[in-house]
């Protein structure tokens, strides 16, 4: 069996970083041991490039990063509500959101620069009905349709359901196959022993 090398490094906040160190600094593959747990690409010790977020409740993120942000496509997984979001974001700021169920419920929500709510938002609801609501920079505006702020309700369109649970279905098969914390358990056992005469 091959030696994994790699350095393990407690940092000032208390995480761990398990990588490659060049210079002082994590590049290439790599993991964070924190509040989220992430394994992924570095580069110049920020998280740049592909990786995954591990959360304490069980929420799991695919995601491209940039320059230690999230950037561009991230899939998330909410297994508390079983909810599957696919999110575009710009250095860091979620600027969209669809989100799908295995229900067929789901919404399609942008958001500006800033992160507010702009534009059009719109809810899909398991009982066949939709509900849209209009924003701009985050404030409630009067639907073009009813002159209401808090929007409007439809019937959802033929199929609508049929697609947004084939939706989950397909990106959920993207978690079960892939996303898994895979930190090597002789690394896991180097860190133990590290924290441990730490704490001595």
């Amino acid at each position: 069996m091959n030696k994994i090398n790699y350095t393990i490094v407690q940092m000032s906040d208390g995480s761990i970083l398990v990588g490659n160190i060049i210079n002082g600094k994590a590049e290439g593959h790599g993991w964070l041991i924190s509040e989220p747990k992430y394994e992924g690409e570095f580069k110049n010790n920020l998280k740049h490039g592909s990786g995954r977020l591990f959360y304490a409740d069980g929420m799991k993120t695919i995601a491209e990063f940039k320059n230690g942000n999230i950037h561009g496509h991230a899939l998330t997984y909410v297994p508390s509500n079983n909810d599957i979001l696919d999110q575009q974001y710009i250095d860091g700021v979620l600027v969209s959101i669809e989100k799908s169920n295995q229900d067929g419920s789901g919404a399609i929500s942008k958001k500006n620069i800033n992160g507010q709510f702009d534009g059009m938002q719109t809810f899909f609801l398991k009982d066949g009905t939709s509900h849209q609501v209009l924003y701009e920079n985050g404030n409630k505006i009067k639907h073009p349709n009813t002159g209401d702020v808090e929007g409007a309700s439809s019937d959802i369109l033929p199929g609508m359901i049929d697609k947004i649970k084939k939706t989950f279905e397909d990106n959920k098969k993207k978690f079960d196959e892939k996303i898994i914390w895979n930190l090597p358990l002789e690394i896991e056992n180097q860190i133990k022993q590290k924290v441990s005469k730490n704490k001595n």
